[in-house]
């Protein structure tokens, strides 16, 4: 029904949008918010990556999921560093709640008011355009936000990401990708969308597809075609 596409060469920053300013619900893609809010922690202070959380169990939201490969254990201290994996490799709910209860809210709204994004309200829905969408990408890639060694372990997180059914059907299983996707289903109209940074041939590209329409299975193959309708052009040019 609807949908917004955006292409973006990391090494000159040539770059092009398809319906730029039409704006979705951000779903999971909206945890590389809480991702980057904690390397900024982290660069305050280190050892926050390795302080515990308890997770006594889980939360009922947290389930809310219609794509889910992987579910924290009750009772159990976790250490930051394993939540934000979880909640990035398998974009679990339950640890980007526990996260989202313990981070620095300071920080995590100063993001969005640094890129000139607005701030997500927690008790409304929250949308957001790809033109807006691929400015986290770039302050990772480019580690102009946080050191480069947080922003690069950022990326390394998103390189394990689990999901395989949206931009990674339509590219070379050994071509890296830094990715996240997000789904939502309201009523009966289905979102899915995926950002990610391509590292193929040392001419990485960005990447993003946001869609709604009848189906996550449409809308997963969709973002598939279209990824590789832009890999398979990317790499004649590259090899030309």
């Amino acid at each position: 029904d609807d949908i917004s596409v955006y292409f973006r060469k990391m090494d000159n920053g040539a770059w092009f949008a398809i319906n730029p300013n039409a704006t979705y619900n951000p779903a999971s893609m909206i945890k590389i918010a809480y991702l980057i809010t904690y390397m900024k922690m982290a660069e305050l202070n280190p050892a926050v990556l390795n302080a515990k959380i308890f997770f006594a169990q889980h939360f009922s939201q947290g389930n809310n999921q219609n794509i889910k490969d992987f579910q924290l254990k009750e009772c159990v201290h976790y250490t930051i560093k394993e939540l934000l994996t979880a909640m990035i490799k398998h974009s679990d709910n339950d640890a980007t709640l526990l996260l989202s209860q313990n981070m620095n809210t300071n920080i995590y709204n100063n993001l969005f008011k640094d890129l000139n994004i607005p701030i997500p309200n927690p008790v409304t829905e929250y949308f957001i355009s790809v033109n807006d969408y691929c400015k986290f990408y770039r302050i990772l890639y480019s580690s102009t936000y946080t050191r480069p060694e947080y922003s690069e372990y950022a990326l390394k997180l998103l390189t394990l990401s689990t999901f395989e059914d949206g931009l990674k059907k339509g590219i070379d299983p050994n071509v890296v990708v830094a990715h996240k996707f997000g789904e939502r289903i309201i009523g009966n109209k289905a979102q899915l969308h995926e950002f990610g940074i391509v590292f193929y041939n040392n001419e990485p590209y960005l990447i993003g597809v946001m869609t709604t329409g009848n189906s996550l299975a449409l809308l997963s193959s969709i973002v598939g075609d279209i990824s590789k309708i832009a890999f398979d052009n990317y790499k004649a040019i590259a090899n030309s």
